[in-house]
């Protein structure tokens, strides 16, 4: 989900918080509010399931299941990187850092 978020916000997720404007910081705010409401309507993200096993209808943009897609607003390929322990995706063009 974090991923997602970032992504229709346009922050790379290597990002120092210290540098996120405030004009990003309201993108950012949108961004958590849409997207969390449009995976609620449709149950929940595709890479998780409910307690009865069914798979959420919410297609994610950005995951373990889409990084080697291309990036859905540019055509670019999804980055996946190493980051603290985990791994984090982007779009090199739509999130730069």
């Amino acid at each position: 989900m974090l991923q997602d978020l970032l992504f229709n916000a346009s922050i790379h997720p290597k990002r120092k918080q210290s540098t996120i404007s405030d004009f990003e910081k309201a993108e950012l705010f949108h961004s958590l509010k849409t997207t969390l409401a449009n995976m609620t309507e449709k149950g929940g993200r595709d890479t998780e399931k409910d307690l009865f096993g069914n798979a959420g209808k919410y297609k994610t943009l950005l995951s373990k299941n889409t990084y080697k897609d291309l990036c859905p607003s540019r055509g670019n390929t999804i980055v996946k990187q190493a980051y603290l322990g985990d791994a984090v995706y982007f779009c090199s063009t739509c999130q730069r850092l």
